[in-house]
């Protein structure tokens, strides 16, 4: 399974970002509104890189 989370910004506190390592093993990340969209980029990330 890929590696993908989500958490708070550090840099706005009402913001999430959510973080995964792409297929060369180099941390990506990106910022939300919400924790929902911040949850849902994370499992679309995760799928296309289980998917190869």
């Amino acid at each position: 399974m890929a590696r993908a989370w989500v958490a708070r910004s550090k840099d706005d506190p009402k913001k999430w970002t959510a973080f995964w390592h792409d297929p060369d093993g180099k941390q990506r990340q990106k910022s939300f509104d919400t924790k929902e969209r911040a949850d849902d980029h994370r499992r679309r990330k995760e799928q296309e890189l289980d998917a190869g």
